[in-house]
């Protein structure tokens, strides 16, 4: 009897010790999931707001964690300057394609666009210097240029600066060391393909009162001017020619280019022949390289000529079917024009062609052309 209860009273105290134990962790649990649950609201950890909304908070609250709204969260910064990528960032032009309107700019921004060590924006034109926009926010024109790495050269290209009056003192003012590039062509052929685009537009945007207003921003006395047919928008039915017309007024190169050559030393312009480049890209692509005073990169593998378009395009295996072509708006097929008007025409620029030529002290291959029928 005496060892039977001696028994019983040992199972009772190890069924006791037990409980304990049960109950002394418990409740060390329970503070324990207290301060993780706190010290997750505090901030101390990162919230899993799920995990936390699915069960009580133990301790002191007993309410389940409330995410914060979207009107107490700190409002998001604004995107910075820079893109991705280390050192990149807006940066002011180095250079400006300032011009000439059909002979080839867009041409020449596609093709510098693929150089390494330059950054230029080809999907629109900035044209930011002009009459409209005599206070210009340079910030703004930051903004607007491609991102750059320090060791690109930011370029922007907008053929409407090369006519204004006031770009050349524009630029001058924002832009004093900017390098400028000009390409220039047969002023015959750049009037059809202005004409050509003007149809065009009209066409696919309807009638444009403003664009055909005077504009003594670029020529007193001149406005645009389209009609049925080139010969209709470029001379009268008796043969006289609208000189009024910037179409035609626009390829008189030698009463532009004093404007900027006041305010600019020579040693600041390329100008590049636009039909050489239309036969053969590379030898001008080579001059603006060293120009730019950036690496040699085009060679002749870059190129392939188009037969379908009729020009170049540029080769290379990222592009798609390899060629990188202007789209279907560039190398227009021109249309027959009067034997008449054409020599007409070649007489009305010849003289100006001439005084090209002795401006530059150069010879162009197609002002020759031009004085062959003066």
């Amino acid at each position: 009897m005496a060892l039977g209860s001696s028994g019983y009273g040992k199972t009772t105290v190890v069924f006791l010790t037990f409980s304990l134990a049960i109950c002394t962790a418990y409740l060390l649990w329970s503070n324990l999931a207290s301060v993780v649950i706190e010290s997750e609201v505090s901030g101390v950890r990162q919230p899993d707001n799920a995990r936390l909304r699915e069960r009580p908070v133990l301790g002191k609250s007993h309410r389940a964690f409330q995410p914060p709204s979207e009107s107490t969260l700190p409002k998001p910064m604004p995107p910075p300057r820079t893109n991705e990528g280390s050192g990149c960032e807006k940066r002011l032009p180095g250079a400006i394609v300032i011009g000439v309107m059909k002979c080839g700019t867009y041409a020449l921004k596609s093709f510098l666009h693929h150089h390494p060590d330059i950054a230029m924006r080809i999907d629109e034109m900035v044209n930011f210097f002009t009459f409209s926009n005599q206070h210009p926010d340079l910030e703004a024109y930051r903004d607007m240029m491609a991102c750059s790495t320090p060791g690109q050269l930011t370029m922007e290209g907008s053929p409407g600066y090369y006519p204004e009056i006031v770009a050349p003192g524009l630029i001058k003012i924002a832009l004093p060391k900017v390098k400028l590039i000009l390409i220039l062509r047969d002023p015959v052929n750049r009037a059809v393909s202005e004409y050509l685009h003007l149809m065009d537009m009209e066409n696919k945007m309807g009638p444009r009162p403003n664009m055909y207003k005077p504009m003594p921003q670029i020529k007193e006395g001149c406005r645009s001017e389209i009609a049925p047919s080139f010969e209709e928008a470029v001379s009268y039915s008796n043969g006289s020619l609208k000189t009024y017309n910037l179409i035609l007024a626009k390829g008189c190169y030698a009463d532009f280019l004093p404007r900027w050559f006041s305010q600019f030393p020579r040693q600041r312009f390329l100008i590049l022949d636009g039909d050489a480049f239309a036969r053969d890209p590379l030898p001008q692509l080579k001059l603006a390289e060293r120009f730019l005073d950036i690496r040699p990169f085009f060679t002749r593998r870059h190129f392939k000529y188009n037969k379908e378009k009729g020009f170049y395009c540029f080769n290379f295996k990222e592009a798609r079917k390899n060629q990188a072509c202007l789209g279907g708006t560039k190398g227009r097929p021109h249309p027959l024009i009067n034997a008449t008007l054409l020599r007409t025409l070649h007489r009305y620029y010849a003289p100006f062609n001439r005084k090209l030529n002795k401006l530059l002290n150069r010879t162009f291959r197609w002002s020759d052309a031009s004085q062959d029928v003066a």
